[in-house]
């Protein structure tokens, strides 16, 4: 976005809600102005006026840059798996894994040059370990504790701690926009491994 496509924007509010800047001086005026071009300026116009118009229906006060930014959000996620189906990606491979680990003390010849049938059977769950999201990666860390995952009681794993995952998920995907909208010089701040 650009300054004027900002101006309009800031006009179209003050036009749906009159009161709202009725008290600013201009030097408030454009400080707001250059606040909301400032968080703006990456994205395109149509984007941003559409989160504004979807804001605007629900907003009983003036649309705020917040306001704007929940609607985007809303949009990004909208491509996203809903948490119910990451859950249900991490429990089958969870399911699947914890089935299989009694064979990887198997030394018998397995399927690979070189490899035992545990060490085929532990490569398999790797590599479905490997497939899965990246939050499901993130949250469960390593084969070891996927396979306790699995082993554990379904209704044990429902109750405890789906609630936990839910938050882990939205506390990851937070952070994930946090890192992408983190402008290059101020990358170098962050701890290493970030």
């Amino acid at each position: 976005m650009n300054r004027q496509d900002v101006q309009a924007l800031l006009a179209l509010n003050k036009s749906n809600y009159p009161s709202a800047y009725r008290e600013m001086t201009k030097p408030e005026v454009e400080a707001l102005l250059k606040s909301w071009l400032s968080a703006l300026e990456p994205y395109p116009p149509e984007l941003v006026q559409e989160a504004y118009l979807r804001a605007l229906t629900r907003c009983r006060f003036p649309v705020t840059l917040a306001d704007i930014f929940d609607e985007l959000r809303a949009v990004k996620n909208a491509g996203r798996p809903s948490v119910e189906a990451l859950w249900r990606e991490l429990t089958a491979v969870a399911d699947y894994c914890a089935d299989r680990a009694w064979r990887f003390d198997f030394n018998g010849p397995g399927d690979y040059p070189g490899m035992t049938q545990g060490d085929c059977e532990r490569k398999r769950c790797m590599e479905r370990m490997r497939g899965m999201s990246a939050e499901n990666r993130d949250f469960i860390g390593n084969l070891s504790r996927l396979i306790s995952f699995g082993r554990m009681d379904r209704q044990e794993r429902e109750g405890l701690h789906f609630g936990r995952y839910r938050r882990f998920i939205e506390d990851w995907r937070l952070r994930e926009e946090t890192l992408q909208a983190l402008p290059e010089a101020m990358r170098k701040y962050l701890p290493a491994g970030e």
